[in-house]
């Protein structure tokens, strides 16, 4: 989780699964507000409802952001 709850509610898992279906991801809420934009950026691509469109999972190793974060954990280690 990246800011302490899934990108899509609902009140059982129907509703939970007809949102994810055809919603598009939103990014409100005072929790994403301080999310890098390289991440939401990674969500909306994982979550691409087009499956041409969505990153697949060497693509999803070699976002920005993960690249990113896997050389600071480098260098603190």
């Amino acid at each position: 989780m990246v800011c302490g709850y899934p990108p899509f509610y609902g009140n059982c898992e129907e509703e939970i699964v007809d949102k994810v279906k055809n919603s598009e991801v939103c990014f409100d809420g005072d929790e994403w507000n301080v999310v890098d934009n390289k991440v939401k950026d990674l969500i909306r691509m994982i979550l691409d409802k087009d499956p041409a469109k969505r990153l697949k999972s060497s693509e999803i190793l070699g976002h920005d952001w993960l690249v990113l974060n896997q050389e600071k954990n480098k260098l603190k280690n």
